[in-house]
């Protein structure tokens, strides 16, 4: 329904006022880039699906009483603890499950020691689960469970900072969505080629998604490329550092995408190499000086 809206504005708008849409309106359709994400990181998440509802489940416990809150608060240990430590997610929302693993895994010593000391707790893990008829409810978590959450959140962080560029509502971000692309692209085919299995098949399926809505210059809008051109920023420098994930994820991040994308096209022949200010200045034609109206000789300086 939407395709068949967006064809007829287009053609209303073509046949009464020329030139009204910018290069024919050839490139008005563009994906929604925090949809994008989302089904990028959807498919990224279904072979982990256990593990998280595992930690959902920890976390569930600890917060669903006063009590057990306190229970679980002496086992932290020093510092400030609450309620809103420990970040409760709604599962249809991965960024709030990206907070929720962030914040579970601080307290990952704490939910080992409720396991080992807290009846109640084990308890809790033995009844059955009203989402899964016949089956115990999941957890309390593993070991393999904490290690695919901590592999999650460091995929999680780039897709979260992303959505946030994407989503900004106090500034343009036409010129910042071709940067953002650019940056989980350059994740994705890093994290590709880990020697942790669980961490490359995870980048594989996702890098998958990715190509089918951003792969290349094929499939992606050619004027998010263009915006991007056209703020000095990205070509003089990124208004975004290396954040710590980066590091942890042990690849470092060009932090000047617009040099991924020149290779890119280099790559492809796109590109040829430039004359220097010599070469160009030695083709251009030598200017005769010729007699003005005035009569008066030729001043470069006038």
């Amino acid at each position: 329904m939407f395709i068949n809206g967006y064809k007829q504005f287009k053609k209303s708008y073509s046949e009464d006022l020329q030139d009204t849409l910018v290069l024919n309106g050839d490139f008005m359709h563009l994906h929604c880039g925090t949809h994008v994400l989302n089904l990028i990181v959807k498919d990224g998440l279904s072979d982990m699906r256990d593990s998280v509802t595992s930690i959902r489940n920890d976390v569930k416990y600890i917060r669903s009483s006063d009590s057990r809150l306190q229970a679980f608060k002496s086992r932290v240990g020093g510092g400030n603890f609450n309620r809103g430590s420990l970040v409760l997610d709604c599962a249809t929302r991965w960024n709030s499950t990206f907070l929720m693993l962030s914040s579970a895994l601080k307290y990952r010593d704490a939910f080992k020691r409720m396991e080992m000391e807290d009846k109640l707790y084990e308890n809790y893990f033995g009844e059955d689960d009203d989402s899964r008829i016949g089956k115990k409810r999941l957890g309390p978590p593993s070991e393999n469970d904490w290690e695919n959450a901590h592999r999650l959140i460091r995929f999680l962080k780039i897709f979260y900072d992303s959505t946030l560029a994407f989503s900004a509502t106090t500034k343009v971000t036409s010129t910042s969505c071709y940067n953002e692309i650019i940056k989980v692209e350059t994740v994705l085919s890093s994290l590709a080629n880990n020697p942790d299995h669980e961490m490359s098949k995870m980048a594989k399926i996702m890098r998958f998604k990715f190509d089918k809505y951003w792969e290349g210059t094929e499939k992606i809008n050619k004027l998010l490329i263009i915006a991007s051109v056209f703020d000095p920023r990205n070509l003089y420098g990124s208004s975004s550092s290396v954040n710590d994930v980066d590091i942890d994820m042990g690849f470092t991040y060009d932090d000047d995408p617009f040099a991924s994308f020149t290779q890119m096209m280099a790559d492809k022949g796109v590109i040829e190499e430039s004359p220097n200010e010599l070469d160009i200045y030695l083709m251009e034609k030598v200017e005769v000086m010729n007699p003005n109206n005035l009569g008066c000789e030729f001043d470069i300086l006038s």
